[in-house]
């Protein structure tokens, strides 16, 4: 009798300890497959924001109360999350060390804007923009190479992309190399890179540089509501797994 209450003791034991490990493995789970599914509703939300956003994700467990941040430094992972009204690009831009000066007194900044086939504009405006690229890149013309060496001992080889179209002045592309071997073996893999400059300017009559505003992408609700469907699922199927393991 007192070997049989030993026993049911001991497997009462294993059962809770099973149940223990699989809600600790929960907690290990629960914030990787949390910021996975954020990385899947920031891709079908975002495009070229996506990634700066991300960024500025930080999920952790903290005494078993998972904890979801958006680091509040970035302005523009919180604009993409809560939305921003329609604002002026050029205070931000033209305050950058990087800003310089003309023979006028005016300052000015060149903006570097990525490029390529298959962007996905919004506007018709920006519809009609991109046509005119995919039309340039279908069969490109290039002006002569300017290489240059960076910290990293990669090489930068950048060449104009040579057009008639007024929209397109200043639209180059750019092919990085890992390092100046493999660019004299023309070696795979490179990035390339396609870039339009465009002059920012505090110059009376210049280009407003008007954003339109940011819609909200409301990441973080749209996570919270899916936790709220499958965080039981999860944690059940967790401690079912340790009990399948310890025989249960």
């Amino acid at each position: 009798m007192f070997q049989q209450i030993v026993e049911i003791l001991e497997e009462a034991q294993n059962y809770v300890g099973a149940i223990q490990r699989g809600f600790d493995t929960f907690k290990k789970v629960l914030p990787v497959t949390v910021r996975h599914q954020m990385e899947v509703f920031s891709k079908q939300k975002l495009n070229s924001t996506q990634q700066t956003f991300m960024d500025a994700v930080k999920v952790t467990m903290a005494d078993e109360v998972l904890v979801v941040e958006l680091d509040p430094d970035n302005w523009l992972a919180n604009a993409v999350e809560t939305g921003a009204d329609p604002f002026s690009l050029k205070e931000g831009h033209l305050r950058s060390p990087k800003a310089k000066t003309s023979k006028e007194g005016f300052k000015y900044i060149r903006i570097p804007i990525g490029k390529n086939k298959y962007d996905k504009p919004g506007t018709d405006k920006g519809k009609m923009f991109q046509q005119k690229i995919l039309e340039v890149l279908n069969k490109p013309k290039f002006g002569i190479q300017k290489l240059k060496m960076k910290l990293d001992g990669s090489v930068s080889v950048s060449q104009k992309i040579l057009t008639n179209d007024p929209d397109l002045k200043g639209f180059y592309r750019v092919q990085t190399f890992i390092d100046a071997q493999a660019y004299h073996g023309k070696k795979r893999p490179f990035r390339t890179d396609y870039i339009l400059f465009r002059t920012m300017s505090e110059k009376p009559g210049t280009s407003a540089w008007e954003h339109p505003g940011i819609r909200p992408a409301h990441i973080f609700r749209e996570t919270e509501k899916w936790l709220e469907g499958v965080m039981d699922h999860l944690l059940d199927q967790m401690i079912e797994q340790e009990l399948e393991k310890s025989g249960f």
